[in-house]
């Protein structure tokens, strides 16, 4: 097993230890069949951390109504499927300048932001995770949140170790008050030093 996927075991773990509902929704892994099948038409390659996250598991179907906290793996996005992902794509990726074609969406919160991460090999980005929202007031539109897929997993991660993240019944996994929240933030800024969305502010409290 590789690292992205020994990694995910660990929060997977974390998650059963929490009872939270994502752990009874998360899909079987994704094959290479239908990966290939899906990926017809699609004008990048993705990264293997990216391949490696939905052959661990093929996210949530997103054709269920599931309300959207049981559908997270951390509080701030929800992991659908990757046929899901793939739709968004098709839908989203080159309608604007923000969101170009190398860019492919591997999560969403549920209310209007998007994570996407940079496919292209040449970029010296390649590899980030980028917040993408629309209506966001502090940034335009786009900005780095997370280095990489790895780093994303190392923040989680040490949220949960350090109990920073628990499970809400109704909301799913959460920061369950402001102390936490900041908590969240510092470990987040710590593991993603390249990413700005963590020195939006001179502060965590705003």
């Amino acid at each position: 097993m590789n690292i992205i996927g020994e990694k995910l075991n660990a929060i997977i773990e974390y998650l059963i230890k929490l009872n939270c509902p994502i752990v009874n929704l998360l899909q079987s892994p994704l094959e290479n069949e239908e990966f290939d099948k899906l990926m017809v038409g699609i004008p990048i390659s993705l990264p293997n951390e990216v391949i490696s996250l939905f052959k661990w598991r093929n996210g949530v179907d997103a054709n269920k109504e599931n309300y959207i906290g049981a559908t997270k793996l951390f509080p701030r996005a929800a992991f659908y499927e990757f046929s899901h992902t793939i739709n968004r794509y098709k839908e989203g990726a080159g309608r604007d300048q923000y969101w170009d074609s190398s860019k492919f969406m591997i999560f969403e919160s549920g209310a209007g932001e998007m994570y996407l991460i940079e496919c292209n090999p040449d970029s010296q980005n390649f590899g980030t995770i980028y917040l993408y929202d629309l209506c966001a007031i502090e940034f335009d539109t786009l900005i780095p949140i997370y280095d990489s897929i790895t780093s994303l997993l190392d923040t989680i991660l040490e949220c949960y170790s350090k109990g920073i993240y628990s499970c809400d019944p109704l909301t799913g996994v959460t920061t369950e008050n402001w102390e936490m929240y900041l908590r969240e933030f510092e470990i987040s800024k710590k593991h993603n030093p390249r990413s700005s969305y963590w020195s939006l502010f001179s502060s965590p409290d705003m």
